[in-house]
């Protein structure tokens, strides 16, 4: 990334050398830079890896905890892991804006390696509730570790700048080859009869001790990252890292946290998304699935309201204007469909084409490739215009993706792979344009804040929206007499997330235009008043 002579943001702005490098690397110079931020967009990797790590051998998973005949019970797999990422990755970005992200990345690999390690221990009891906890558990290392490794990021490299796009495009770039190392990895380990699916949560918990011992050597302390944040030409003073105002710095530490908007919105969002996914099992009919949504709804308009009121309000208010309300609904648009996408592709190239696990695998390994791609154009295309923009485009993606794979007939079997190809534009283009706006929101300290809304909505729209996905599929299959009709309906529903997401991008592009056209209209009306 950098050294004494070069270095990314140096090649970003050639006329201003005095600026110091990314960070003081010491000795190391460019070797420590690199695999710095090698080892924030591993967080993303490791993220992907586990949620892949239950999709493609969800059957021998099954197997073991004896309900293979339960597709309900089975999507608990991948949801209990998105629910605990959407719900806490939003405090867990406070926490780290209060006691340095460093530290919080460094508890978010060391609490993703234990309960990984516990994960594939699981197996043992037979316990599928066991697995479930132990699933929701690695969510919440994830949740500690993605805010505060986009936050390390958002604080090192200057808003607006070329390096700072190819960083957040390097990270976005990770997830969908994430999500194929850890799928290959789980599956190549089940298909070794010595060792089964476990192996790949051992595997996963040993890199992850491995990365928390080396975080502590590599990245940043907050002196470095406050000596780059003061040398950004909009930002002079070496405070502004910290908390801004007297008020704020004498404050208790759980009006600084929002301990009550923490806790009623943990408790809102878990509530209300537990009982989407759990009626799949027990049905709609059960009465506490109704009692679980009405008090998770109560709690999260408590939320709502304490938000208004708080003295430092978990989700700040300056983010939400219309144009980011407009973005943030279309980005859990979109991830919903994905998520759908995601879990029901496996499912009928398992279920209905009969594909093994390791031939499944390859139906995704064009998302790979083209993740790549679609990163590294969305960090250019960022440079060339703007971000309302970029998000239609990865709307459009979604939407066009998820009709592709959900419109395929079971004898065409080269679609699935054509819309795994298209995808990762939706993924790869609205993560770190929907980062970055927020990220350009918000000043230095609250970085952790403006990654976690992201990531919150990413990952709880992919709970959320496997749970309606599931409530199509068990109300249109006949009782489970037409499981493809099941799964139609489920694809169904997330072309109808995208396509709404479509729709949401295409009007906040509208009001983009003509804010532009209005400033520069008025622009012009005061150039001319000078002449």
């Amino acid at each position: 990334m950098s050294s004494s002579s070069t270095s990314t943001v140096a090649l970003d702005s050639a006329p201003h050398d005095h600026r110091p490098p990314l960070y003081n690397a010491g000795r190391l110079g460019q070797a420590r830079q690199l695999l710095g931020v090698a080892i924030l967009c591993l967080s993303m990797l490791l993220t992907q890896s586990s949620l892949g790590q239950t999709v493609l051998p969800i059957r021998s998973i099954a197997r073991t905890f004896d309900v293979e005949s339960s597709d309900a019970q089975q999507s608990w797999f991948a949801a209990s892991f998105s629910l605990t990422v959407g719900t806490f990755v939003l405090p867990a970005g406070r926490i780290g804006d209060l006691v340095g992200h460093k530290t919080v990345v460094i508890v978010g690999y060391a609490v993703l390696s234990v309960w990984s390690l516990l994960a594939g221990l699981s197996h043992y009891t037979g316990s599928y509730v066991f697995f479930d906890v132990c699933r929701a558990m690695q969510g919440l290392g994830c949740a500690v570790l993605l805010p505060n490794s986009l936050a390390i990021l958002g604080r090192v490299f200057a808003p607006g700048t070329y390096a700072k796009h190819l960083s957040f495009s390097f990270f976005a770039a990770t997830a969908p080859n994430g999500f194929l190392v850890g799928a290959l990895f789980t599956t190549l380990m089940d298909m070794n009869s010595r060792l089964g699916w476990q192996w790949g949560f051992y595997i996963m918990a040993i890199t992850a001790a491995a990365l928390a011992v080396l975080c502590i050597w590599i990245l940043p302390n907050e002196a470095e990252m406050r000596a780059v944040s003061a040398a950004w030409e909009s930002d002079t003073k070496p405070e502004s890292s910290e908390p801004s105002t007297p008020i704020e710095k004498k404050a208790p530490l759980w009006q600084r946290i929002d301990l009550f908007g923490t806790l009623t919105g943990i408790i809102g969002l878990v509530l209300f998304n537990f009982a989407f996914n759990q009626a799949l099992v027990v049905g709609w009919q059960t009465p506490y699935i109704y009692a679980l949504l009405l008090v998770g709804l109560l709690f999260i308009g408590v939320f709502i309201y304490g938000e208004s009121k708080a003295l430092f309000p978990l989700l700040p208010t300056s983010v939400f204007h219309l144009s980011g309300t407009f973005i943030l609904l279309s980005l859990a648009c979109g991830w919903a469909s994905f998520g759908i996408w995601l879990f029901y592709v496996n499912l009928m190239q398992q279920t209905i084409r009969g594909y093994s696990p390791i031939f499944t695998l390859l139906t995704f390994v064009p998302a790979g490739v083209a993740g790549i791609v679609a990163a590294f154009s969305s960090a250019h295309i960022l440079g060339k215009t703007s971000p309302p923009f970029v998000m239609l485009l990865s709307l459009i993606a979604f939407c066009t993706g998820s009709c592709v794979a959900g419109n395929a007939p079971v004898r065409v079997e080269s679609l699935p792979y054509i819309a795994s190809a298209i995808m990762p534009f939706g993924m790869d283009m609205s993560f770190p344009a929907a980062s970055i706006i927020l990220s350009d929101f918000l000043p230095a300290h609250q970085q952790g804040t403006a990654s976690s809304i992201v990531n919150t909505v990413v990952n709880y729209s992919i709970a959320l929206g496997l749970g309606f996905a599931g409530v199509v599929e068990t109300h249109v299959n006949e009782g489970g007499r037409n499981v493809l009709k099941g799964y139609r309906g489920a694809f169904y529903m997330g072309m109808g997330f995208a396509g709404a997401g479509v729709a949401l991008a295409l009007v906040n592009w509208g009001m983009h235009l003509r804010e532009s056209k209005q400033s520069q209209r008025d622009k012009d009306e005061t150039e001319a008043e000078k002449f």
